[in-house]
């Protein structure tokens, strides 16, 4: 071919017609060029979200972006290869990529990529998203060179709160920050747990106890005593009531915490006595019908017989508790013949009454003796009882004795300045008690017995009893 191409210029030029041979020449030019851009390839080239036509004698894909002065690197997205060969009609597709900062879950690292969306780039990674998870920006936001992209997944946990137990999903640092974004509210004094600024993991339990303190009042019954009055004018062995009891009221005030609605503890702070209790008066006959000797022969010597009154016992007690023991003597004058005999007689009867005298005042001595040896002297007192059972009870007494554990305990309440706590105490007719309580309600002589039923407690009312401290 280049031999005939070189035989046909040596022609040319041998001609002698020089101006017909130049001729020729341009048209062979002409031809050329036209042949020149005729063989061109017509390829199209995406690039950039444009696209455009060029043609070219260039062999390959990479030489067809190398003439259009395209960059590339090893993260663009080329498509067919760089290292496919140039068709009439071929399509290039160019997607350069971009670089941006991803951070999963706190680790961060940089990828190079050509998608369009966060979407995109979240399932390129390999990443299923799910509606519970967070990620920033959207997944719909268009990829930008050198933005930053979060993903946090999102893990279960247990709320309960208000009598409801819920699961949610999120992805929540800390107990406080899962409350707020479920709107819930703490009050001052509720309790959360674990603690508010415990770190949260997958299915934790976050525990709202709501906490309240409520101020109770109640008004409780008091009993009223029963109170037995000697009573001369009636005679022995009759009682006579003179007066029906009527029971107080006594107001309590209680500080009551409760947790989610229900009590847990209640103290009480303020007792005050609403309306005094009355007692009920009972009089006791003490007269005695008089006797008359069957020797007797005058109506003076009927009359011969003397009654002294006992002395009365007084208690150191608010309540008008009374009890009076009488105690007659009594001589009788045996009747005679002979003035002389009476006289003998009576002089008699007044040696023996002055000798009967001194004996019982030699027996009282030696009664009050052995009293005060073995304690001390009985007094009277106003006595109630009581339970740990009661509303507001706690059943620990003053001294820290656990009634409630202790039921048989033989324990009495009282006014730590009559009775000192911690004595033994004898109370006639009941048995021995400690002194281990106090009450608001228990002043001066006045006790008050535990129980361990409350129909028993009850059912004793108000007594006056006799007591003493033998210890």
């Amino acid at each position: 071919m280049i031999e005939r191409i070189k035989s046909f210029f040596v022609h040319i030029v041998r001609k002698s017609d020089l101006t017909a041979n130049i001729g020729i020449i341009a048209v062979l030019c002409l031809l050329s060029v036209v042949i020149y851009d005729v063989t061109k390839t017509e390829v199209t080239v995406s690039a950039d979200g444009e696209s455009f036509t060029v043609e070219t004698h260039a062999g390959t894909v990479g030489d067809v972006l190398a003439e259009q002065d395209i960059e590339l690197i090893k993260h663009d997205d080329v498509e067919p290869p760089l290292s496919a060969e140039v068709e009439e009609g071929l399509i290039i597709e160019y997607v350069p990529a971009q670089h941006v900062n991803v951070s999963l879950d706190g680790s961060e690292e940089e990828v190079w990529t050509t998608v369009d969306t966060v979407d995109e780039l979240m399932e390129e990674l390999d990443v299923a998203v799910s509606s519970h998870d967070e990620v920033e920006p959207s997944l719909h936001a268009q990829i930008e060179e050198g933005m930053t992209i979060a993903y946090e997944e999102a893990f279960p946990v247990t709320v309960v709160h208000d009598g409801e137990s819920a699961q949610v999903w999120t992805v929540a640092a800390t107990v406080e920050d899962v409350l707020d974004e479920q709107n819930i509210d703490l009050g001052e004094m509720d309790q959360v747990e674990p603690d508010i600024d415990e770190t949260l993991t997958a299915d934790a339990d976050v525990t709202i106890t709501r906490v309240d303190m409520i101020t109770e009042t109640i008004e409780e019954s008091v009993s009223f005593a029963t109170v037995r009055e000697n009573d001369d004018s009636l005679e022995a062995g009759t009682e006579r009531v003179e007066q029906e009891g009527e029971r107080g009221t006594l107001q309590k005030t209680y500080e009551v915490v409760l947790e989610d609605g229900e009590e847990v503890s209640r103290e009480l702070i303020e007792e005050e006595v609403v309306e005094e209790s009355s007692d009920r008066i009972i009089a006791v006959g003490t007269m005695e019908q008089e006797t008359v000797s069957r020797g007797r022969s005058s109506a003076s010597e009927e009359r011969t017989d003397k009654e002294e009154p006992a002395a009365e016992e007084t208690t150191a007690s608010s309540e008008r508790e009374t009890e009076t023991a009488e105690a007659s003597s009594s001589s009788q004058e045996e009747a005679s013949s002979s003035s002389g005999t009476e006289a003998a007689s009576s002089s008699s009867s007044s040696s023996e009454s002055s000798s009967s005298s001194s004996e019982n005042e030699s027996s009282s001595s030696s009664s009050s003796s052995e009293s005060e040896s073995s304690g001390s002297s009985w007094e009277s007192f106003q006595a109630t009882a009581y339970t740990a059972s009661c509303n507001g009870c706690s059943g620990v007494t003053a001294t820290g004795v656990d009634l409630k554990a202790n039921p048989n305990a033989n324990v009495i309440a009282v006014d730590p300045s009559v009775i000192p706590l911690g004595s033994k105490v004898e109370v006639k007719g009941h048995g021995t008690f400690t002194a281990a309580d106090t009450g608001g309600a228990i002043n001066g002589n006045k006790i008050d017995i535990f129980m361990s039923d409350r129909g028993s407690a009850t059912s004793f009312g108000r007594q006056s009893v006799q007591v003493r401290v033998v210890d």
